[in-house]
């Protein structure tokens, strides 16, 4: 399964954009949630609590940086059922302005 790791701004309208994309085609979502900010911290937790370990599973930079996929952790519930098999492969998708997309 392909993994994308997803970080940028505002996170409850681009960034959650790019993460209901790819998971709505079947990719194993991980949101950087340290490399990630919206117009207030209340509102950045508030997406991060509602849609993570569904939607996306949130980690912070730590938790990837110098890792190898492997060590990362498993897509969210939910994500982990998809329907397509894709070769796994370490991906990373920022999301810039609103409107971006995962092809």
């Amino acid at each position: 399964m392909t993994r994308v790791l997803i970080c940028g701004l505002v996170t409850s309208a681009c960034v959650l954009g790019t993460a209901l994309g790819a998971f709505y085609r079947g990719l194993d979502v991980l949101l950087v949630e340290d490399c990630c900010a919206d117009r207030s911290i209340e509102r950045h937790e508030a997406t991060v609590g509602m849609y993570s370990d569904y939607c996306f599973q949130s980690i912070l930079a730590r938790d990837f940086l110098g890792a190898s996929h492997e060590d990362l952790p498993p897509a969210a519930g939910a994500c982990g059922s998809a329907s397509k098999q894709v070769p796994e492969v370490l991906t990373v998708s920022r999301a810039l302005s609103c409107g971006a997309s995962v092809a």
